[in-house]
């Protein structure tokens, strides 16, 4: 198990760090649309690691990572209505820091996908979306949405089976927290060289910032694995998350580095709140997480036979 999660975060981290650095080597520019398909082929990276690991290391089938596909979900919706409830907070705590004003009409978050837009068609979205007596505000979070359960929930799909797939299944026997920690560092470290590269700020400073937020991301996404029995409800969750990254952005008339503080800040400490809670339920409510599994003939395969937060049956 340790040899394969080894094996797994070496392999990750030598090929995305290439691809970032040979990148900027030869001169990218990481506010272009180059930049942005190297970032999306990074996101495939995770993928493919798991795959050359079951066929050449492990010889067991992808399914194995996968676990349970489940189209229908309850958790599906959660997932879902629960990133929303937490961006329109954010933005209601965001208008509350002096000098952060909300321009409800501000240009459509296709706007962060100019690049990838001829100007008619964006043109034409813009006039139409104007057209409508709907808000840009609720427009924008449609959109948002949307993307998020399309082209995000893909990227997130292949990071997921991942982080809370094939390490999911080989660190099953570490408390949650400890699941938590170590999927939450390698997710950090591997993506740790775009961070450098497209940073606005001190790149040391975005380091550790998005290794706080990739560690309290962790145990969220950990939960709902658990919870739903599925990849899938974590995947969209990851999309749908990914989306709103760029939501306060498109809703603040104010400079970016402005607001992208007041913006870490409240994201930080409803963070905080969010694990808070979650781990008393973990902890004290319903202290013990169980994890059945069934070993098949082939070498270093578990199967789920329930993936389930239990009572105490002490």
């Amino acid at each position: 198990m340790k040899k394969t999660v080894w094996l797994f975060s070496i392999t990750l981290f030598l090929l995305s760090f290439a691809l970032a650095f040979v990148f900027n080597l030869f001169g990218g520019k990481w506010n272009s649309a180059s930049a942005a398909i190297i970032i999306i082929i990074n996101s495939i990276i995770p993928l493919v690691v798991v795959l050359i690991l079951h066929k050449f290391i492990l010889y067991t089938p992808i399914s194995n990572s996968i676990g349970k596909i489940k189209i229908w979900n309850l958790w599906n919706l959660v997932v879902i209505f629960g990133p929303i409830v937490y961006i329109l907070l954010s933005i209601v705590l965001l208008s509350l820091f002096p000098g952060i004003e909300i321009d409800p009409n501000k240009p459509l978050f296709l706007e962060q996908f100019k690049i990838f837009l001829s100007p008619s068609v964006y043109d034409n979205i813009y006039i139409q979306a104007f057209k409508t007596d709907i808000p840009i505000l609720w427009i924008n979070l449609i959109i948002a949405i949307f993307w998020g359960l399309t082209f995000n929930f893909v990227i997130g799909f292949c990071e997921e089976i991942a982080w809370r797939g094939l390490l999911f299944y080989q660190l099953h026997n570490f408390s949650f927290l400890k699941q938590s920690l170590i999927q939450g560092t390698i997710w950090a470290i591997w993506y740790a060289p775009f961070v450098i590269f497209t940073s606005i700020i001190n790149p040391f400073y975005a380091i550790i910032i998005n290794t706080i937020f990739f560690l309290l991301l962790s145990p969220i996404y950990l939960f709902v694995r658990y919870a739903s029995n599925s990849i899938i409800s974590v995947a969209i969750l990851h999309g749908i998350i990914s989306s709103f990254s760029y939501f306060a952005d498109i809703v603040t008339s104010d400079q970016q580095a402005q607001w992208l503080s007041s913006y870490i800040q409240i994201n930080f400490y409803l963070l905080i709140l969010s694990n808070f809670i979650l781990f008393i339920y973990i902890y004290a409510v319903n202290p013990v997480f169980k994890v059945k599994f069934t070993e098949n003939q082939s070498n270093f395969i578990r199967k789920t036979t329930s993936i389930k937060p239990l009572k105490n049956e002490d």
